[in-house]
């Protein structure tokens, strides 16, 4: 019977419970339906009743008690996402919210309005983790925000490629709400690699959420399904995309899809990459500390690296980590990318190759 359960409570997980809950419901429903069974079970116990009947009161009035917390909490969770997000929906990849977000605060100097006042902003959450934000005021919405900001590692990279200004072709693992699709310009293709088809609705402008793609001067292109079977096929098909710069933007949440930073994912991107580009890597996480990872697989392809940390500025930015890496080290040694590299001397990473056979997340936590 506990097979037998089991077996149907992952069918039901996995097929029934996105098809029926909007959030992650069943745990505080479930709950509450266990102490309910609990005490309709005991209530037919009758000879619990006739051996003791003060025993059997107190059994229930405590159960009735369980049912009763248990129920309201379920109710409170329920209630708070639906009132909390402007829009929220589950999948196969999980529970995908948008959250707007309200806040007073001064604008930095270089937007030219020192006045303290509200700010409007829709924030994509899946899970835990934020994905990016935009503003909804007409100076700001074309920001780069988050993570991408000018001084992140990303957006140094793109800022600061010899390419810029002359058509670049700029790839990114991750389409979050496109945010970065905010540095392209007229003649540049930003082409995203997105697996769930919920993110990239939303991204397009979806209920009229983010603009990010809409807005940017560049072309740009969306490829859905897992990235790395995506950029195989180009190769496969002869297709390379000579990428200037390809950012990877997968690596923030709790669960980071390993098998596209080992060994032979690094192949894949370096054949994909321009003999130019830059590979930037958006390594900010909070339980996995993913350096010593990017700093073997550096050393096993013989590429120049620097690590980017950006405090962010609390209004617009978020404190990031990033690392790039090039084939040709004149490329990091750029001024405006030195300046913001962190002082790696010394530092070795004592971590094994990861590849398609071994990987070790233990050894990486923070």
């Amino acid at each position: 019977m506990v097979s037998i359960g089991g077996a149907l409570g992952g069918a039901a997980i996995n097929f029934v419970a996105p098809l029926v809950f909007k959030g992650f419901w069943e745990l505080p429903l479930g709950l509450a339906l266990c102490w309910m069974i609990f005490l309709i079970v005991t209530l037919a116990y009758r000879s619990l009743h006739r051996r003791n009947r003060w025993i059997f009161i107190v059994n229930e009035v405590l159960l009735l008690s369980a049912v009763v917390i248990a129920s309201v909490r379920a109710y409170q969770q329920i209630r708070a996402d639906l009132v909390n997000d402007q829009f929220i929906q589950r999948n196969f990849y999980g529970v995908l919210r948008v959250r707007e977000h309200d806040f007073y605060a001064v604008v930095p100097i270089h937007l030219e309005d020192q006045n303290i006042r509200a700010y409007h902003r829709f924030a994509l959450i899946h899970g835990v983790t934020v994905h990016g934000y935009q503003f909804h005021d007409e100076n700001l919405r074309n920001l780069p925000t988050s993570y991408y900001g000018k001084l992140s590692g990303g957006g140094l990279a793109i800022l600061n490629h010899p390419q810029r200004g002359k058509g670049m072709r700029v790839g990114v693992l991750g389409l979050g709400v496109g945010t970065l699709a905010a540095y392209g310009q007229p003649g540049d293709v930003y082409r995203f690699y997105e697996i769930n088809p919920a993110v990239i609705r939303l991204a397009k402008g979806e209920n009229g959420y983010f603009t990010y793609l809409s807005d940017s001067q560049a072309k740009v292109e969306i490829v859905p399904g897992d990235a790395r079977l995506s950029l195989e096929q180009e190769l496969a098909a002869g297709k390379p995309q000579n990428y200037d710069v390809l950012v990877l933007d997968v690596f923030s949440s709790d669960s980071i899809p390993v098998h596209l930073l080992d060994e032979e994912s690094f192949q894949v991107y370096l054949q994909q990459l321009s003999p130019e580009g830059i590979l930037a890597i958006h390594i900010s996480n909070r339980r996995l500390d993913l350096v010593p990872v990017v700093w073997t697989l550096a050393d096993h392809f013989g590429l120049a690296r620097v690590v980017i940390n950006n405090s962010g500025d609390g209004v617009i930015t978020y404190p990031s980590e990033w690392i790039l890496l090039a084939r040709d080290p004149a490329l990091l040694a750029n001024p405006a990318i030195a300046s913001h590299a962190e002082s790696m001397k010394g530092y070795v990473s004592h971590v094994r190759l990861w590849t398609d056979d071994y990987n070790n997340l233990f050894q990486i936590l923070k």
